[in-house]
């Protein structure tokens, strides 16, 4: 066999060698990426919380949080504050809102009565859903010092 015919045979075991393993199909990668991330005051974030701080014990902080601090509620009783909270959907996508952490006492509910324990859906296009704030302690103990977390999932149009 001359030299040529060898590299010849060498060069296409290679071409096709590599056909095969260069195909572009993968099964995994990992890489380290940078992320920026920006945040926005709640005035004018896609998801917007309000208060109504005419009552007393419920403050927005300034700082992102919602601030439930009551004393003297009644005991053996349930308090009700009415549209103490609204939730503006800013956002160009349908919102899945719900709350998790919330002390037994506490109930968010919404116009319909759903519990925002149970998620409530606020449609995009600067929507809002308004909740009472019922405290409950004729069958719960006074609740302790707590973070109430607020999730929200974006529902695709």
């Amino acid at each position: 066999m001359n030299r040529r015919n060898v590299l010849a045979g060498i060069g296409m075991t290679v071409v096709a060698g590599g056909g095969a393993l260069a195909s572009g199909a993968f099964s995994q990668v990992e890489a380290d990426r940078s992320v920026s991330v920006t945040t926005a005051g709640d005035g004018s974030a896609l998801l917007q919380f309000d208060v109504d701080d005419s009552y007393n014990g419920i403050d927005d902080t300034g700082d992102g949080v919602v601030a439930l601090t009551f004393q003297d509620i009644n005991q053996d009783a349930v308090t009700t504050f009415e549209g103490a909270l609204t939730v503006t959907n800013n956002g160009s996508d349908d919102v899945s809102l719900s709350a998790s952490n919330v002390p037994a006492a506490i109930t968010f509910t919404d116009a319909n009565g759903t519990d925002l324990a149970n998620g409530v859906d606020i449609p995009s296009g600067g929507n809002s859903a308004n909740f009472d704030i019922e405290i409950d302690l004729v069958d719960n103990s006074e609740p302790s010092d707590q973070d109430i977390t607020f999730n929200a999932q974006a529902q695709s149009n």
